[in-house]
Formats: C-alpha cells, sequence, structure tokens
C-alpha cells in the first residue's frame, strides 16, 4: 500500500487570511447568502412597484371615465356659454386631480426608497454579521 505524501500533514486554517477569499467554499456561501438576501429585496422592490402601479392605473381609469363623461356633457351642450362652463369645471377637475396623484406617487415613491435602503441595511448587516 502506497502512502500518500501528505497523509498525516495537518492542513492550516487559512479562515484568519487574505487566502480564505480563494476558497471556493466560502466563495460560494458567500455568494447563496447574497443571493438569497438580493431575492428578498427584489421581491419587496417588485411588490412596491406593483402597488405603485395599481395606484396609477386605478387613477388613469377614473380620469378616462370622467373625460368620457365630460366628452359627453359637452356634446350635450346648447350654446357656446356652455361648452365654455363645462371646458372649465373639466380642467379644473382634471388639474386637481393630477396634482393629487402627484402628491400620492411622491409620497409612495419615498416609501419604497425608506424601505429599499432599510432593506439593504439588513442586507448588510447580515452579509457583515455571516462573515
Amino acid at each position: 500500500m502506497t502512502r500518500s505524501p501528505t497523509a498525516g500533514v495537518p492542513t492550516p486554517d487559512l479562515s484568519a487570511t487574505p487566502f480564505a477569499l480563494l476558497d471556493p467554499a466560502h466563495a460560494m456561501r458567500a455568494s447563496q447568502r447574497f443571493l438569497s438576501l438580493a431575492a428578498e429585496t427584489n421581491a419587496h422592490a417588485f411588490e412596491g412597484l406593483q402597488r405603485m402601479q395599481q395606484q396609477w392605473l386605478g387613477f388613469v381609469a377614473g380620469r378616462l371615465e370622467d373625460d368620457l363623461a365630460t366628452m359627453r356633457a359637452l356634446a350635450a351642450c346648447r350654446s357656446a356659454p356652455e361648452v365654455w362652463e363645462t371646458s372649465l369645471k373639466f380642467w379644473d377637475r382634471a388639474g386637481r386631480q393630477y396634482a393629487e396623484e402627484a402628491e400620492v406617487v411622491a409620497s409612495e415613491t419615498m416609501t419604497q426608497a425608506r424601505e429599499g435602503a432599510e432593506d439593504l441595511k439588513r442586507e448588510a448587516a447580515a452579509l457583515a454579521e455571516a462573515d
């Protein structure tokens, strides 16, 4: 039976040295942790985007209904002053609704940014803790 020249030779612990970064097992563990945390963060971000899209689509649907109602009202007008008044009401209402929606979108965007920053902090802390 042939003896291996390395049999019985202790393997040095490289975990406390820069060479640990070259260890494929270490790299795989770090990659798995990173990908797992990134997937959680992305899922959270996509949920936020979905909420924003639902909000926006609801707004657009409401605006389209209002636009159609205004077109019907304009078609029913019998005089120029009536057309003018209907148009003024439409533009006033549309301007207010767009301004309100801009506030909602800005608020939701800030919420998403804060939540994303918190996710990244947790992710960084978890990665630092794992090492």
